[in-house]
């Protein structure tokens, strides 16, 4: 029950909320600081979204790119292949003139002349400490053109020396007269008649004339009862011999000469050339090299041919009435060579391109065409430079010295020219006298044959120097049709022909040397005799080739400006290409082709040796030979219970090899051609780790391309300290140059026939069969 005293404090609170005004009820403030941080924080939120916005807009609209764009700009490359193409032919147009007024044929006449001007300072010119101003002269002209330079000291073998005074005198037997004493220099020059590796001191014997120094020679003296043993043998060299001097030289030594006189071709007659190039240190001897009018009196002392030497120019002896007195001493103070190497940094570090020049001469009017290219082009090249452009590979130019007498000290001075550690993509060799007449050839690894030929279609060069270079306003008539191109005349020559087979061709040369030891695919450039021109004639290391003949041979310097280009754009082309431009297929293509073209010639052996067994051979010498296994395994798979191996079954296990290897090696091509054009095709943004795939294929491929000579090189050593490669050997004996040129591949293998033993042959394969198999695990 309610009081009243709760009714009434009811009633009175109800009087109160209504009759009378009250305070409204007070609402909870908030904090400006819990505010002020709500706002920002929905105002980042807002950013952010935008921000997300943007960048999903971006991407959405983003530009594709190709893992190539993408390379180049991470490494700063500005410019792509075709623009630096571009702009090289550009800067090398024919005809056009730099600043200063001269043209790119101007300059390399500059250079010619200054080298023809410093080599005449000296009479032999065999390496660098005779002539320090050379070395001096071409190292500054290397680091003007702001590269990296370094110059390489190395002892030259003591065997190596320069000749201080000759004498040849012709003696009546009898009472020991003075007959004629021949003169040992070049009309107007101070080069002495010599040849590298010659012996010093005194000899007087009879002498017998050999006609030209070849076996059938010989063999007709050896039928008329006449000896050269222990005498002084005399025989011509022509330009167009069938045989190399070296080889005529160690022929006649082999039969026991007691020296060796040797005169040039009639069409010169008073030049002497100095060509005897040893493949190693030779056995020192008595050699002298003449001109035919310092000879011909001696051999006019003979008298007149007869009998069996009816077709000869000379009777072949005196019948003792006659005696010959050499005399040679030579300087004793040691040589030393030096090699300068300029390098032109890049980009990229995964392999080198090296250019080459020889510096030597062995005479006092050699106008250096090689050097005067390679540094034209090293200027040129920095040009490009100026312009923008960062080689993609590091660039080596290389003035290699005691080039001439064998290249000694290659070997030991490799290692610091072309460290082991960076793999060399190429070497291109300015081959001794680069223009030593009108007609193109190449010499290469046939890795390169599709890139030379390539390179060779945008090369300008000019129908006739003597007409205007391009047209102008002063020469508005100028024909388009004046002008060619380095492909058409090297079509119209050779069907553009790419000699592969280097072994005999860079026997004892620098670039022999890198190709065969070292293993580093090689390029050999020139312009080699095509017309015989009587006052033009080509003469090897001689002071007849000078800068005048260069002069009235290449009229213009057009040659020498056309294969300035050439090389050039090989660089380019090489260089410039993140997958390394080389072509396994036509390796092993040529390996095949030769291969089959060798042992198709020994049909008759093959066939006659085919049902030999050949078990005792592999186990007496090679039981671990991996040839055998197979070859045993092929038989045992034919006829389940003989596991004999016959030679019929090794030759075809090692054939069949070969083919499989071409035929996989244009598989490998493919596979690169692929993986260029991922490389060069443009991608979203989203499929970054598709980029990063090709990017892992690219590297992978240009590691296995920059390896794959080593792949193929053997590990043991022959007889004369060069590793051994796959192909080329170095053919041995006296043979034809023609013959030995196409011994230049498989040259064992040709002697190994020849020598009529299967065992041999066997043996061979064996050897190879293992890196080819090799081989064929690379590239698959």
């Amino acid at each position: 029950m309610t009081s009243v005293d709760d009714s009434v404090a009811e009633d009175t609170t109800q009087e109160t909320n209504y009759g009378s005004v009250s305070e409204p009820p007070v609402e909870e403030v908030e904090n400006p600081k819990e505010v002020t941080k709500s706002i920002f924080s929905r105002l980042w939120w807002l950013i952010l979204l935008g921000i997300l916005a943007t960048i999903v807009a971006q991407l959405i609209f983003l530009p594709r790119t190709s893992p190539n764009r993408d390379f180049r700009r991470w490494h700063g490359l500005k410019l792509t292949t075709s623009d630096v193409e571009r702009l090289f032919i550009s800067l090398l147009r024919p005809g056009k003139s730099d600043s200063e007024g001269f043209t790119t044929e101007d300059r390399i006449g500059m250079y010619l002349r200054n080298f023809s001007e410093i080599n005449s300072q000296s009479a032999t010119n065999m390496a660098g400490s005779e002539n320090r101003n050379l070395e001096e002269f071409v190292e500054k002209e290397m680091r003007r053109q702001k590269c990296e330079t370094h110059v390489y000291d190395y002892d030259l073998p003591v065997e190596l020396q320069a000749p201080s005074d000759l004498s040849l005198v012709l003696r009546d037997a009898e009472n020991n007269r003075v007959l004629y004493k021949a003169p040992l220099k070049e009309l107007n020059f101070h080069t002495p008649a010599f040849f590298c590796f010659s012996a010093a001191g005194q000899i007087k014997k009879d002498y017998v004339n050999a006609n030209m120094g070849t076996p059938a020679d010989y063999a007709l003296l050896d039928k008329n009862g006449i000896s050269i043993e222990n005498r002084i043998v005399i025989f011509s060299h022509a330009l167009d011999s069938e045989y190399s001097l070296n080889d005529k030289i160690h022929f006649a030594e082999g039969i026991g000469c007691a020296g060796v006189i040797v005169y040039g071709d009639e069409n010169v007659p008073k030049t002497i050339s100095r060509k005897f190039r040893s493949h190693s240190i030779p056995t020192l001897s008595f050699r002298l090299p003449i001109s035919f009018d310092s000879v011909k009196p001696i051999l006019v002392a003979l008298g007149p041919s007869y009998g069996d030497f009816k077709e000869w120019q000379f009777a072949p002896y005196s019948n003792h009435a006659l005696q010959l007195e050499l005399g040679t001493q030579f300087n004793q103070s040691p040589l030393r060579g030096s090699t300068i190497v300029s390098t032109m940094n890049s980009a990229m570090h995964d392999g080198i391109v090296v250019v080459g020049a020889s510096r030597d001469s062995l005479t006092s009017t050699n106008p250096l065409s090689g050097h005067a290219i390679m540094i034209e082009l090293m200027s040129q090249l920095s040009e490009l430079q100026r312009l923008g452009w960062l080689p993609l590979r590091t660039i080596k130019f290389v003035s290699w010295d005691a080039s001439r007498s064998g290249a000694f000290g290659m070997s030991d001075l490799l290692d610091r020219v072309l460290p082991k550690s960076s793999p060399v993509l190429a070497y291109i060799n300015l081959d001794e006298d680069v223009i030593m007449g009108d007609r193109f050839s190449v010499d290469s690894n046939p890795l390169f044959n599709d890139i030379l030929r390539y390179a060779a279609r945008f090369v300008a060069l000019l129908a006739n120097s003597k007409e205007p270079k391009l047209s102008t306003p002063q020469n508005p008539h100028l024909q388009v049709d004046s002008v060619t191109t380095l492909l058409e005349l090297w079509m119209k020559q050779s069907n553009a022909t790419v000699n592969n087979k280097l072994g005999y061709l860079l026997a004892g040369k620098a670039a022999g040397i890198i190709q065969f030891v070292r293993q580093v695919p090689t390029m050999n450039l020139k312009f080699e005799t095509c017309k015989i021109k009587k006052d033009l004639l080509y003469v090897p290391d001689s002071n007849s080739y000078s800068y005048h003949w260069v002069e009235q041979n290449d009229e213009g310097l057009r040659l020498h400006g056309a294969l300035l280009r050439y090389l050039g754009l090989l660089l380019i082309s090489l260089g410039e290409n993140e997958v390394v431009e080389s072509k396994v297929g036509l390796l092993f293509g040529k390996i095949d082709e030769y291969f089959t073209s060798m042992s198709s010639s020994y049909n008759i052996l093959n066939n006659a040796w085919s049902r030999e067994d050949v078990s005792d051979i592999f186990m007496d010498h090679a039981p671990q030979s991996v040839l055998f296994a197979d070859a045993k395994a092929k038989k045992l798979a034919k006829y389940m219970f003989d596991a004999s191996v016959h030679y019929d079954v090794v030759f075809e296990t090692f054939t069949e090899l070969v083919h499989k290897l071409a035929a996989k090696a244009l598989k490998f091509d493919a596979y690169a051609e692929q993986v260029e054009d991922l490389w060069t095709t443009d991608f979203p943004w989203f499929k970054l780790p598709q980029k990063i795939l090709i990017y892992l294929k690219f590297k992978q491929l240009n590691w296995k391309l920059l390896r794959i000579e080593q792949v193929l090189a053997s590990d043991s050593l022959n007889s004369s300290g060069d590793f051994k490669h796959l192909m080329y050997d170095i053919p041995r004996g006296m043979l034809p140059m023609s013959e030995k040129n196409e011994r230049g591949a498989f040259a064992t293998f040709y002697e190994a026939y020849d020598s009529g033993l299967m065992e041999q042959v066997v043996l061979l394969m064996a050897e190879k069969y293992e890196r080819l198999k090799t081989a064929l695990d690379y590239i698959t």
